[in-house]
């Protein structure tokens, strides 16, 4: 997500504390939102069978989901809408400090806060993703009761997702630290076609170079244009 668009939702819920913003304010952070939509999803709002999985930024590649309805665009961001039958088959966990909006008592919760496997033992304010299961409508997002949603920005598809799912040509592994990247894995094709991976290292701490290389490594795999074997050992190794 870009800082514009961080700054964005968080100046949106300080001044509206997540009501209705009006039309004309709803209408400009709704376009936004969606002119900032990640490359991979922009043809994608009326939903795909995409794999989605935990972005790797994220630390993880946990599957999210197996497709998606559609993506959401309300007043506080754009998120991805699946279904019961379309999570990951493993389940989700209740994020830590999350459990009081299962529990009864508190019937007026508008959603259940979840998490993949692997982030089960993180709070919110540690870095645990944020996937909701709705429960009630809200007035400033167009969400379904019993779907759930997850941030565009926490996902990608399956070629650069953290985990090695069937089909992944390629894996992007770093370290959420500050958002330090501690290494980046170029892509290799074999004679034969079939990919492999080999491990770059990356040691300088450098956010913006560590993102401009991210963002290469999404362009060369999901729109098919580029070739990171192109760029040069300077770009690759640097102090």
């Amino acid at each position: 997500m870009s800082e514009n668009i961080k700054a964005l939702i968080r100046s949106c819920v300080e001044k509206h504390k997540y009501k209705p913003l009006a039309p004309g304010e709803s209408e400009y952070v709704r376009a936004k939102y969606k002119a900032e939509l990640p490359g991979f999803l922009t043809d994608k709002i009326n939903g795909s069978d995409m794999k989605l999985f935990m972005k790797a930024s994220n630390g993880c590649g946990d599957l999210v989901c197996n497709g998606f309805d559609r993506i959401v665009i309300g007043d506080y961001g754009a998120y991805i809408e699946f279904s019961e039958s379309q999570k990951n088959e493993n389940g989700f966990t209740v994020i830590k400090g999350q459990e009081w909006r299962t529990d009864e008592r508190y019937n007026n919760t508008k959603y259940d806060a979840l998490t993949t496997n692997s982030f089960k033992h993180l709070t919110l304010q540690q870095g645990a993703p944020l996937i909701y299961k709705q429960k009630k409508t809200v007035e400033y997002a167009d969400y379904v009761i019993g779907k759930y949603y997850i941030s565009v920005y926490d996902v990608f598809p399956s070629a650069i997702a953290g985990g090695y799912a069937e089909g992944d040509v390629a894996r992007v592994q770093c370290i959420e630290h500050r958002k330090f990247y501690d290494s980046l894995w170029e892509i290799k094709d074999k004679a034969s076609g079939i990919g492999y991976i080999a491990p770059i290292t990356v040691k300088r701490s450098d956010i913006q170079k560590a993102d401009e290389l991210l963002h290469l490594a999404e362009k060369c795999l999901i729109t098919g244009t580029g070739d990171l074997n192109d760029l040069s050992e300077k770009d690759l190794y640097y102090d």
